[in-house]
Formats: structure tokens, C-alpha cells, sequence
């Protein structure tokens, strides 16, 4: 086993905190997993990559979202597809989410806010506190993590590797 594996592994019984865009993959491929690939939404992915990040995300014991990350995805989701029917069909999927919750005070008091915005740095401040591991799909945000010495993982990285079975 990998120093790289060891290190995901011991954050599995924590909860993982999702960014905007491997979530926006996920509820797509809960939603309707036929359509990766094919809409506005998700012309950035595959199927395999919903497999993927699927397989992988299965090993935490929850997934973790913020309310800024939840904003995110809303607004993407209302320019790309028919929101009524995605929120209805993802619904459930939403509830089973842990939400943290940092003050937008908080957030903006750091200097985090000024270099990726107030969603990265929420997600930043809630790793911090929580000690969860980071996915992303974002590298100037994956490097700035990286810099703070937080756990993180850029989606592309779970393409190329399979320990995570």
C-alpha cells in the first residue's frame, strides 16, 4: 500500500467535503446517468468518470457539502438543465449529505477569500476544522490546499490511479 493510499484511506471514516464540480458529476450521474457527457452540465465528463468518483466517494463515510458549494451547484444546474425535474429526481441524494456550515465572517476574514473566492475558502475553513480530506477539480484551488497543508485530491488524480477498489 502507498504512503498516497494510506493517507486517503485513514480520512474514510471522516466524511469526504465534495467541491462544485465532482459534485455536479455525481448528482448528475444520480439523476440520469445515460446523459453524462451529453448535456451542457457534465460535456466535461464520462460515464467511466461517474463510475469512478462513484467507486471512490462509496469509501467514505459521508459525503460533505457547504451551503456555498450547494449555491454553486444550483446555479449551474438552472442554466444548463430542467431544474425542476434534476432537484426533484436528486432530492434524496441532497438529504443524505452532511452540510457544514461556516460564517461568512469567517470567510471573509481570511485571505484565502481574495485568492479563490468565497466557496473554496469556506471549503478550506471546513477542512480545517473538521480534518476531511478535499475533492476538487480545481488546481489553483487543489494547490492552494496543498500550500495550507490540507488534505486534498484533484478529480483527475482519481482517473489515474484504481487502488481505491
Amino acid at each position: 500500500m502507498s504512503i498516497r493510499e494510506k493517507n486517503i484511506r485513514s480520512y474514510f471514516r471522516k466524511g469526504i467535503i465534495v467541491d462544485t464540480g465532482p459534485l455536479i458529476l455525481l448528482l448528475a450521474g444520480y439523476y440520469n446517468y445515460d446523459t453524462i457527457g451529453k448535456n451542457k452540465l457534465t460535456e466535461e465528463f464520462t460515464k467511466e468518470d461517474f463510475d469512478i468518483l462513484f467507486k471512490f466517494l462509496s469509501n467514505f463515510r459521508g459525503i460533505i457539502v457547504t451551503p456555498h458549494v450547494l449555491t454553486e451547484v444550483s446555479n449551474l444546474i438552472n442554466t444548463k438543465v430542467n431544474k425542476d425535474d434534476f432537484i426533484e429526481r436528486i432530492i434524496e441524494k441532497l438529504s443524505s449529505f452532511k452540510e457544514v456550515y461556516i460564517q461568512k465572517d469567517e470567510i471573509l476574514a481570511g485571505e484565502e477569500v481574495k485568492k479563490v473566492g468565497i466557496t473554496d475558502a469556506g471549503i478550506l475553513l471546513a477542512s480545517e476544522k473538521r480534518d476531511n480530506l478535499i475533492l476538487t477539480k480545481d488546481f489553483k484551488f487543489e494547490n492552494l490546499c496543498i500550500s495550507k497543508g490540507l488534505p486534498v485530491i484533484h478529480f483527475d488524480k482519481l482517473r489515474e490511479e484504481s487502488w481505491f477498489g
